[in-house]
């Protein structure tokens, strides 16, 4: 995730110049604008009391007397968030209503909003007739903040377009100096409290990975643990904890109109609660993580992390599970994998802490909530955790991780230092020390400089699929555990440990192909791939090595390159030329096969081993249905709710591995040279395997059901 808004390099310096002042006084902030009516005047009163009367519905801070048209709010709602464009909403189209409710936003922009935007911006208060407005100008304020940074460095703005953008940053710096005063023990007046929920219309409209936590603003350690540093401890509750209260419902409870109404603060009030001032030794206040308290008698619901000194490594997953779209959603099988491979042997957890990437998507598996079909603002209780959670599981109904959620002071995700959206992985040693932590947001930090260093790579790094770099993480933390464990559990400096070698593979999907040249066996295809913005001509060349594969009676089958003909549309994975428009071809297949498929991961050992045809015999062995929470969830849905996305594809594969008896599966993977193999994370081969090697395949849902399986990973553990 990119945070908007400052320049990242500018607001570390000021937080460290903050940071570094007595906190004796409290530093004066910079007035708004208020509205014609602002909140009565009133004692101020302390972020807890704040909460408690927005949610007990007796405080409207001022702009709510005034009735705001329905209509005109959700289109505001939907029009202002920075993932609106082209009529879409994280890229599903709106309905015919929502459509007409943006227009209205739209056609009051054109006639009123924009007039009354200025003369905001401009230092003046709403007129009192139009103060209903205040909230929802300032939503459309924040919405063109972006736009006008290209701008703004050609020094091309405006003159009313510096005084918008000038009048933006002030609400920012307001909302910054207001959280720090509230994470050292300050109480707010009315008016304070207004102005941090401009705030919080700010970073709801932009993306904002974690403005508002303490280790951003200053007030706490800002980097993350580090190697051979004690891991930060935490006790956190299980997501089964929560899907037991009665406040739990599986319905989406998210309001689309939330950011101008009250309950938009609710997320930076709770934070506030998690925390506490305290004079360090130089007799300054400075802002701490209130200690974590869990009654003994609930233990059972709860994970400690110290718990697991000298018994057995942990690792951890931060991330938020409606982040499917990206690193969360790719990670988390491979994660998933690794796990299988070592249970018993260390502890696999994910945490779920919350990107602050304004609307994620999420899924109404039952029925639409109380405000129709919506995206999934930020959890404001621990039931929205876990019904995102649970999302989760029912979407990869296979997977066994455990689910812990971060308490709504994002205490953990702010000890770790995490901005949530890159999923980072840590690994704890048995001595509580980091042993591995993949903390960079960057890809280029992410990857071994092995790789980077190899002329592998002549594009962005986060022009790469996704799905390439997270398999590259997760071989690295097979690769990692495994130097632990044969540590005795122990954390094992970078210098004794083998390096981590693959090449980067990129795509082709719905390529045409526009030549064939079986004599020099290259084929010439013209397609869209992530490492260019623009479809790229290339001519690749079909070796030994690659794997050629059409359908036949709906089935794949192996192929021949003179299959292929000109004009027809193929999907093609490969390795590209340093210096050339080529590469070496690692797959070709007929449109829709490969590219396209849905991957599933099996776990099991194998068998039996055939080198001479390269194929492998595995035994999926069922796994235990309680720890498949995806798949109870389903059955328990049933004849409720209706398999969607990749739930429909897996549930008839993870249905028939559990429901197949003890006996278990054999599956045969024929292990070629397109298929990836990492031992204990390194690359390896075919012939390298060994009968009774711990392993997991992932392999695409569309080879199911064929005597001979085509892998695209295989990740062995012995």
């Amino acid at each position: 995730m990119c945070a908007r808004g400052r320049p990242l390099i500018a607001l570390a310096t000021a937080a460290v110049v903050w940071a570094m002042s007595p906190r004796c006084a409290w530093p004066a902030a910079p007035e708004l604008v208020p509205p014609a009516r602002g909140p009565a005047p009133g004692p101020a009163r302390t972020p807890a009391q704040w909460l408690a009367a927005i949610e007990a519905g007796e405080e409207t801070l001022g702009t709510e007397k005034c009735a705001l048209d329905p209509e005109l709010a959700l289109g505001a709602a939907l029009a202002t968030v920075c993932y609106y464009r082209d009529d879409k909403s994280w890229g599903a189209p709106l309905t015919p209503a929502q459509k007409a409710a943006v227009e209205k936003f739209h056609e009051f922009m054109r006639t009123k909003g924009n007039a009354l935007w200025d003369s905001l911006c401009s230092g003046n208060p709403l007129p009192p007739e139009e103060q209903m407005y205040f909230y929802l100008l300032h939503a459309e304020c924040f919405k063109w903040y972006d736009p006008y940074a290209p701008k703004e460095k050609l020094s091309r703005l405006t003159p009313r377009e510096r005084e918008r953008r000038a009048y933006s940053e002030k609400v920012m710096r307001r909302g910054d100096d207001l959280m720090r005063k509230g994470y050292l023990g300050g109480s707010y007046t009315p008016a304070e409290i207004r102005d941090l929920r401009l705030y919080a219309v700010w970073t709801q409209t932009q993306c904002v990975p974690d403005q508002m936590l303490p280790y951003t603003l200053g007030l706490t350690r800002k980097e993350r643990p580090q190697w051979g540093e004690e891991a930060p401890d935490f006790c956190l509750p299980r997501m089964e904890m929560a899907l037991r209260s009665p406040r739990y419902s599986d319905l989406n409870p998210t309001d689309p109109v939330i950011i101008l109404r009250p309950g938009i603060l609710t997320e930076y009030l709770l934070a506030l609660q998690g925390y506490e001032a305290k004079k360090n030794a130089a007799g300054e206040m400075v802002c701490v993580a209130k200690p974590y308290e869990t009654p003994v008698k609930d233990r059972q619901n709860f994970v400690r992390l110290s718990d697991f000194r000298g018994r057995r490594p942990v690792v951890l997953l931060f991330s938020d599970p409606v982040d499917i779209w990206c690193w969360w959603g790719k990670i988390a099988p491979a994660f998933n994998a690794v796990a299988e491979m070592y249970r018993g042997k260390a502890e696999f957890y994910v945490v779920h802490i919350t990107c602050h990437d304004i609307w994620m998507p999420s899924r109404d598996y039952f029925g639409p909530g109380p405000h129709g079909r919506t995206n999934a603002l930020h959890p404001l209780s621990l039931e929205h955790r876990a019904r995102h959670e649970k999302s989760h599981y029912m979407s990869y109904p296979n997977h066994t991780v455990d689910y812990l959620m971060d308490d709504m002071g994002h205490r953990t995700r702010n000890a770790y230092a995490n901005s949530g959206g890159n999923a980072m992985i840590v690994l704890v040693d048995v001595d509580g020390k980091v042993a591995y932590n993949d903390k960079q947001d960057s890809p280029e930090n992410w990857v071994p400089s092995e790789i980077m260093g190899r002329g592998l790579v002549k594009v962005r790094p986060w022009q790469v699929p996704l799905m390439n770099w997270q398999m590259l993480r997760a071989t690295t933390l097979q690769r990692e555990l495994h130097a632990v464990l044969a540590n005795g559990g122990k954390a094992v400096p970078s210098g004794k440990r083998p390096p981590v070698l693959g090449e980067l593979q990129f795509t082709l999907e719905g390529a045409k192909i526009i030549e064939v040249n079986p004599a020099a066996q290259t084929v010439t295809l013209r397609g869209k791939s992530w490492n260019a913005p623009e479809p790229l001509t290339l001519t690749l060349s079909v070796t030994g090595t690659t794997r050629l594969v059409r359908r036949a009676n709906g089935k794949p089958v192996a192929a021949r390159l003179g299959d292929f003909r000109v004009g027809e549309t193929i999907n093609a994975g490969y390795f590209p030329d340093k210096d050339t428009q080529g590469g070496r071809a690692r797959w070709l297949g007929e449109g829709g096969l490969q590219a396209s498929a849905d991957p599933i991961w099996a776990y099991g050992r194998i068998e039996k081993l055939d080198r001479s045809s390269s194929v492998i015999t595995v035994r999926v062995q069922p796994p235990e249905t309680g720890r498949m929470r995806g798949y109870n969830f389903w059955k328990e849905a049933e004849g409720k709710a209706t398999l969607a996305a990749e739930a429909a594809v897996y549930m008839p594969i993870v249905s028939k591995w559990v429901e197949a008896g003890k006996a278990g599966l054999p599956y045969r993977f024929r292990m070629d040279d397109a298929t990836e193999v990492f031992v204990n994370g390194q690359p390896a081969t075919c012939a390298e395997l060994e009968e009774n090697d711990t392993v997991a395949v992932q392999y695409s849902t569309r080879y199911q059901g064929l005597e001979t399986i085509w892998p695209d990973l295989a990740l062995v553990t012995r």
